[in-house]
């Protein structure tokens, strides 16, 4: 059953960021949050989907799945319509992917979508997934935040 809010989609996506990044995207790497996915090794690039929920913000949760019926298109849903565009901005501009609104028949470059993320702060959320630990991770080396 269908959730309200938004839904994204970004394509193709056929690596994805390690999925801490998209935490420390949204909220930074020491927020508290809840999150289950299939990411074999924290480290993956090849998950497929993931559920994200702030413990510290109400109402600030993402799930994000890969649409049925295609090969590299995921599909980012959140009950806060600036959620869902903030993620899939997001993972379109790591996967250099094209990104549309659930209802739009456009697809587009993130850039030109950001307008969509309301008074979220896009510029500073890129900046902290810039400079996060989970940048530097790698399948061998899942936890570089130890090493420091």
């Amino acid at each position: 059953m269908e959730r309200p809010g938004a839904t994204w989609f970004v394509k193709p996506l056929h690596e994805r960021p390690d999925f801490r990044l998209v935490i420390a995207f949204l909220w930074g790497d020491l927020h508290n949050i809840d999150s289950d996915g299939d990411s074999d090794n924290p480290a993956s690039r090849s998950w497929t989907w993931l559920y994200l929920r702030s413990r510290e913000r109400a109402g600030e949760r993402v799930d994000l799945d890969m649409e049925e019926g295609t090969e590299a298109c995921m599909r980012i849903r959140s009950e806060e319509p600036w959620l869902a565009a903030a993620v899939a901005c997001f993972l379109a501009m790591e996967g250099k992917a094209q990104v549309r609104r659930g209802d739009d028949t456009e697809w587009g470059d993130a850039p030109s979508r950001v307008d969509a993320v309301g008074a979220f702060d896009f510029h500073a959320a890129i900046e902290r997934a810039r400079v996060s630990v989970w940048r530097e991770s790698t399948l061998e080396d899942p936890y570089p935040n130890l090493r420091r």
